[in-house]
């Protein structure tokens, strides 16, 4: 049979400040990787509270995984999951050349 459509896999994002353009437009990203976490045209959105739509607060960690991603925030007392968007990234080191700068 053919591939399953659905994904399994699951990355960690950390909130960052989320903004609304114009009373309309609302954006919130991951503060590290810059990924779109959250993103509304609040024209087209109801609201029973008039509130709007839930945003994470700045420095959460949010588990993103699936075709149609599930949100859900984790423990802020735990190290970074082996999932966060950085991990694959080198912590403290900085180029020591311009080449490096360039890259």
């Amino acid at each position: 049979m053919g591939e399953s459509l659905m994904t399994t896999a699951k990355t960690t994002h950390i909130a960052g400040e989320h903004i609304t353009i114009e009373g309309r437009w609302l954006r919130q990203r991951c503060s590290w990787c810059g990924y779109v976490i959250l993103d509304y045209d609040l024209s087209l959105t109801a609201s029973n509270d008039g509130k709007g739509p839930h945003v994470w607060t700045a420095g959460s960690l949010v588990d993103i995984s699936g075709v149609n991603p599930i949100y859900s925030a984790l423990n802020q007392d735990e190290s970074l999951p082996d999932t966060f968007c950085g991990a694959s990234e080198t912590f403290g080191a900085s180029p020591t050349t311009s080449e490096e700068c360039n890259q």
